[in-house]
């Protein structure tokens, strides 16, 4: 099975996935995209970022 999920409910997804299949589940998994920081993320990065560049 292949599916696009948010980080935020990935390790949700494990346990279920696992308690469902009696622990005989494995999970490959990787980065295909990553969405824009929103937010105070978002703002703390930039100020990273400008500092960084000081």
């Amino acid at each position: 099975m292949q599916a696009n999920i948010s980080q935020s409910k990935l390790f949700d997804q494990i346990i279920d996935l696992r308690s469902q299949t009696l622990v005989f589940a494995t999970l490959d998994w990787s980065f295909e995209r990553m969405a824009e920081p929103t937010g105070r993320v978002a703002d703390d990065l930039f100020e990273q970022h400008r500092a960084a560049a000081e």
